[in-house]
Parts: C-alpha cells; structure tokens; sequence
C-alpha cells in the first residue's frame, strides 16, 4: 500500500516507540527516508508471547490498571519520572499529558497497541538500514529507556549519530526543544 505513495526525501522524526515505528518504516521502504531523527527510540524490546495473550485474554484488567497507575502515581508524578527539570512542568503541560487519558476510548487502543507490538526490529535488520541517522538521548536521566541502548543502537546504524544531553530526561522535546529544532534545521539533504 505504501508502496504506491510518492513519497520521497523526507525525514522521520520518531520519539520512544515512534522511533521504533520510524526504524521499521527506513527498514521497509529505504528509498522514501532521506533522514531518520530519533530521540531514545525504543530498541531491543522483544514480543512477549505471554504478556500479549494476557492482554488479549484479559481486556479489562490494562484499562483498570492504568487507571488506577494514575489515580496512585498522578500525571505531575509519571512526568517527574520522565523528565530531569521538575520546573519544567507546567499546569498547562499537566492538563496536555492527562487530557487523553479522560477519554475512555483510549484504553483500548493502548490495548492494541501493546497486543500488536511485534518486538523491535533484530539486529540484522537493523544492519541493513542505510539511512542517515541522528539519535538523541537524555542521558543518565532517563529512567524510560537507558541511554545505554543508545550506545548499542548506534552499533547496527551503519551510518549514524548519537548525542547524549546531560540533565535531561527521557521527555528530551520538553527540555531541550530548541537544541532539538535546531539539529533539526542542521540536517544536510
């Protein structure tokens, strides 16, 4: 289906499992990603057969769970979590991060999205990805996904990247936007 677009020369800008998304997308069609910009892209993770029929199986218990993940931990505290600047977060960003999750019809699609997850791309298909890459991480901060992973992605990206923000968390588009924006702007096409 994607095949039939024109699309040609872009970049992909993908942030944890968008990243894995952008990744599958530069792996399945190379010659329509001029760029891949990713920031701590979710790498590695492995389908979990059980977990996935678990979820299928138990459709009530993820949306319950996730209620109650945010009722016990509250948005301000999920995203203390993933940020190093505790001054960064704003009410205007508090009510930006909870508003989705007042819709109900969210809980199924986060459903989805979790039975759907195939794992991440190997390490041999990884390999095969030509495309410019520019992966950026929060550092020791990131207490999502550890920049460690950074190091190993930068590994099967034959041609790429890796720049580590220090005091920045795993919410690097809310800390660093203009370091962001401007190694954007930077890319050669």
């Amino acid at each position: 289906m994607l095949e039939s677009l024109s699309i040609k020369n872009i970049t992909i800008i993908g942030h944890s499992m968008g990243g894995q998304i952008a990744l599958r997308y530069a792996f399945h069609y190379p010659n329509q990603v001029e760029h891949l910009f990713l920031l701590s892209p979710s790498s590695f993770m492995k389908k979990s057969p059980l977990f996935s029929r678990f979820i299928y199986h138990n459709r009530l218990s993820p949306p319950l769970i996730a209620h109650q993940l945010l009722k016990r931990k509250g948005v301000y505290e999920m995203l203390r979590q993933s940020m190093y600047h505790d001054h960064f977060i704003t009410k205007d960003m508090l009510k930006h991060y909870k508003e989705p999750f007042l819709d109900k019809r969210i809980y199924p699609c986060l459903i989805k999205i979790l039975n759907d997850h195939q794992g991440d791309l190997s390490e041999d298909e990884l390999q095969t990805i030509q495309t410019p890459s520019t992966v950026i991480w929060g550092g020791k901060y990131d207490e999502i996904i550890p920049h460690e992973i950074g190091y190993e992605l930068i590994r099967f990206l034959s041609d790429s990247t890796l720049t580590i923000l220090d005091y920045t968390g795993h919410l690097i588009s809310e800390e660093a936007p203009y370091y962001i924006a401007q190694r954007l702007m930077n890319i050669k096409h």
